[in-house]
């Protein structure tokens, strides 16, 4: 819960001081590939997501290579696209 309400407290300050705040969102779950949309429009272009490939490599069992995270890497640049926000990738 704590990270909602630290979540909701920055947005609010998006909104309120009139100032641009880059939020990046570390996406390395399945839940967190399943929301990539509405993470990346909730970072807007400001920010952006970036992925977490070891961490989500563990996740779906499979080893940290180019065609087991695919997938994940195609989902999170279109959704980021879309949101006209940014990707940083694993490296």
């Amino acid at each position: 819960m704590a990270d909602v309400a630290n979540l909701s407290h920055l947005l609010d300050l998006r909104v309120f001081s009139n100032k641009i705040v880059a939020l990046w969102a570390v996406i390395e779950s399945v839940m967190g590939l399943k929301n990539a949309s509405d993470i990346a429009v909730t970072c807007g272009s400001s920010g952006g997501v970036v992925f977490g490939g070891a961490d989500y490599s563990l996740a779906i069992g499979t080893a940290m290579d180019w065609d087991a995270l695919f997938h994940a890497r195609t989902t999170l640049a279109t959704e980021a696209r879309v949101a006209n926000g940014s990707l940083m990738d694993v490296p």
